[in-house]
């Protein structure tokens, strides 16, 4: 990665879990992901990492510890870290592009 450029076109996808897929970069104390989630992909544990992006196409709920909020495409998301939360896909797909603290 240059300082200006990520090439997500050039990085292999990787599947991290079932039902993901991903591409990832990390500079420094940062990850960038392109991250898809199928329908079928079922969080079990709750989330509490955090997480800025974007929400490229598809549609998903995310359970903020039982409040629940619809994200769609257009929608940016941020998540601060030790928010509990878990994802479920309401569309065929959902794709986001995230940006987290490296872990």
């Amino acid at each position: 990665m240059n300082a200006f450029k990520i090439p997500f076109a050039e990085l292999p996808w990787e599947n991290p879990r079932p039902h993901v897929q991903q591409k990832l970069m990390s500079s420094g104390d940062r990850q960038f992901r392109i991250v898809k989630f199928d329908h079928e992909f079922i969080e079990k544990d709750w989330c509490i990492k955090d997480h800025i992006g974007y929400v490229v196409s598809g549609e998903m709920h995310i359970d903020f510890d039982s409040t629940i909020k619809k994200f769609e495409p257009g929608d940016a998301i941020h998540i601060p870290h030790g928010q509990r939360h878990k994802i479920t896909v309401i569309s065929e797909s959902v794709t986001l592009f995230l940006t987290e603290e490296g872990h």
